[in-house]
């Protein structure tokens, strides 16, 4: 069913959309689901199709088409550091495995946390020979605004709510705060000039890390979780889209899918977030039907701030980011 789904949604979207250019498959781990690999293995796309990934496979082995590109996220070092983050004893695997896709490989995240503020460097030397770009972002605080929603008024499962409530309490244990922004800072002072080895910048710049975090500060602080008082009277200001229409619509969509097979349209701006929810419905049965459903939502909706619809990566970042990887059809 998830093959199906696949082909259908990048079908219509390669026929009724004739500036897409990237797919990007996320998760949880893509290549765990079965349909996920044999979509991937079948397809013969002219579009770049990018798998976020972990690299901790059931099958190292599957042989993908020339189109097919790596995201990865690297959170440590050493398997001592990733077993306390992730709570499993893949690092080795999964650095096997990475290492022999490396040339597939277009960009790492790093997600900077008191479990690991202090390996920063040791993490950026692990991809140092490889052709990627290496992005330090600060840890997301959206789980506390989860957690507030599934407590009050929500319908999650007894597992949903337990699963959450565990997250948000792991991840407020976590959180940055001003003073480590200074070990950040030094970590970019030191490190922040560096290239990869085709000469193009490696990280993004503290100033965008910082920006990243003062934009966390003003959207999720609340009286479940708040960031210290200092650093959240500092204001940042996000460009507005200067229309009435949700801007990123027509450059960034992200869909999921219900247990059955239906679409679900994802919605992460904290602006059109309350807006929407009374809005969505069930799934919907077909793609046809969810860019139908995105094209009206979104454009009865005032948002004036542009977003891009991920929390932490905007569409000007995700274009510069690949900007350098030049990709033949397939």
């Amino acid at each position: 069913m998830l093959e199906a789904r696949l082909f259908e949604a990048v079908g219509y979207a390669v026929e009724n959309c004739p500036k897409l250019d990237k797919v990007m498959l996320i998760g949880g781990e893509p290549f765990i689901h079965e349909g996920m690999v044999r979509f991937l293995e079948k397809q013969r796309l002219d579009v770049m199709i990018t798998v976020y990934t972990n690299f901790v496979w059931p099958n190292p082995d599957v042989v993908l088409p020339d189109n097919v590109y790596f995201l990865s996220s690297m959170d440590a070092p050493a398997q001592d550091i990733y077993g306390q983050l992730r709570r499993t004893k893949d690092f080795r695997y999964s650095q096997e495995i990475m290492r022999e896709r490396s040339s597939k490989l277009l960009h790492i995240d790093t997600t900077v946390s008191k479990g690991n503020l202090l390996h920063m460097d040791a993490i950026f030397d692990i991809t140092r020979t490889y052709p990627c770009t290496h992005w330090f972002l600060p840890i997301d605080p959206r789980m506390m605004r989860y957690e507030d929603r599934m407590k009050n008024g929500g319908t999650p499962t007894p597992t949903e709510l337990s699963n959450t409530l565990r997250t948000a309490a792991r991840t407020k244990s976590l959180m940055l705060d001003d003073d480590d922004l200074r070990v950040v800072e030094d970590f970019y002072r030191r490190r922040g000039a560096e290239l990869t080895p085709e000469g193009f910048e490696r990280t993004n710049d503290f100033d965008t890390f910082r920006g990243i975090y003062l934009s966390g500060v003003n959207k999720f602080k609340n009286e479940t979780f708040d960031y210290r008082k200092d650093m959240a009277e500092q204001k940042i200001t996000l460009p507005g889209t200067g229309q009435h229409r949700c801007a990123a619509i027509r450059r960034y969509m992200e869909i999921s899918f219900t247990a059955d097979g239906q679409f679900v349209p994802m919605v992460h701006c904290p602006e059109l977030w309350d807006i929407l929810a009374t809005q969505r419905g069930p799934g919907l049965p077909s793609f046809k039907a969810l860019m139908d459903w995105e094209y009206e939502a979104r454009g009865r909706s005032g948002c004036q701030t542009f977003c891009g619809r991920t929390q932490f990566l905007g569409i000007d970042e995700y274009e510069d980011t690949f900007r350098h990887i030049a990709v033949e059809p397939a």
